[in-house]
């Protein structure tokens, strides 16, 4: 199942176009989730709300840098995802791991290059960090960035992937920095 998850959300992440920079002003968006309220400073990228999938394992706020239009676009496109995880810091950084295996053959990706793990403490949550960059059949490279952040009994979860040369893999980072729960 999990396989499945990410099959679908690495296919959404090609369903998205975005290019571009914005100017930055901070400006904290909360979600409310079943894990209650997550925050995250949403101008770090200036990307927009895109749309709310949910699955099995709770619901997924996309985001990318025209929000909702870009959905009509068929190009593979920088994006983000934040999701609640009903997880503790340990299944949580597990589930992490497993889903590197979700980015296979079957969905286009011929190589997956410069796997990087890290644990760390993120506003007094457990963090871990993947970074990676992948190449697919038509030679496209993607810079992807996962993580989970942890307290006791929940945790939140952040993948983007970054179409653009890796211009947004450390806004990706800061913004993780800036999630809070």
């Amino acid at each position: 199942m999990t396989k499945h998850l990410l099959a679908i959300l690495f296919l959404l992440s090609f369903a998205f176009y975005s290019c571009g920079t914005g100017q930055n002003t901070s400006k904290k968006m909360e979600l409310t989730t079943k894990i209650g309220k997550i925050k995250f400073d949403e101008s770090v990228t200036n990307f927009k709300q895109a749309t709310v999938m949910s699955d099995a394992l709770s619901k997924k706020y996309v985001y990318s840098l025209h929000g909702e239009s870009d959905l009509k676009n068929q190009n593979p496109t920088t994006g983000f995802f934040i999701a609640p995880l009903l997880m503790n810091f340990s299944d949580a950084k597990h589930y992490l791991d497993l889903s590197i295996d979700g980015y296979g053959e079957n969905y286009g990706i011929i190589k997956l290059e410069n796997i990087k793990k890290k644990e760390t403490k993120i506003n007094n949550l457990k963090a871990y960090i993947i970074t990676f960059s992948t190449v697919d059949k038509t030679n496209k490279k993607s810079y992807v960035t996962l993580a989970v952040l942890s307290n006791e009994k929940s945790s939140i979860e952040f993948s983007g992937n970054d179409f653009e040369d890796g211009i947004y893999s450390e806004k990706f980072m800061k913004t993780i920095e800036s999630l809070e729960m």
